[in-house]
């Protein structure tokens, strides 16, 4: 099943990211074909990698992300995330620019530790009305 059928069946896009993300890494671990030296570092990589996750992100209508490009957002220096992709409808950015301009609706992939991926979740929560009442 593809992904734009997933969708269209009401399967969010995070979730089927999440989804694909996953069923890839279960199939490809049996192919790795392991030496016996390199298992205390691929334990590690594996260790690392739960620890950075990318995790996907959809901005509300509300939130105050929408209308900033990402350098405005300042999603990096504020959080210590790194925005690695876009969903927006049908289309996928990867490695978007920094002058992308985020809109409602779209779906981030974010890059970074949990605590780095709950500051970008409370930072796309933002509403504009709660960042006017705080100025």
């Amino acid at each position: 099943m593809k992904r734009v059928e997933l969708v269209q069946l009401g399967v969010g896009p995070e979730e089927v990211q999440r989804f694909y993300d996953q069923v890839r890494r279960e199939l490809y671990a049996p192919l790795s074909g392991r030496r016996a030296g390199e298992e205390d570092l691929l334990d590690r990589l594996r260790g690392a990698s739960r620890m950075i996750e990318t995790e996907w992100v959809r901005i509300g209508e509300g939130s105050d992300l929408v209308g900033k490009s990402l350098q405005e957002a300042g999603i990096r220096s504020r959080t210590g995330a790194s925005v690695v992709a876009i969903i927006r409808g049908e289309e996928a950015i990867p490695s978007p620019d920094p002058s992308t301009v985020l809109e409602a609706g779209d779906v981030v992939g974010v890059l970074g530790t949990p605590g780095q991926r709950e500051a970008f979740r409370d930072l796309a929560a933002a509403s504009r009305g709660a960042a006017a009442k705080e100025t």
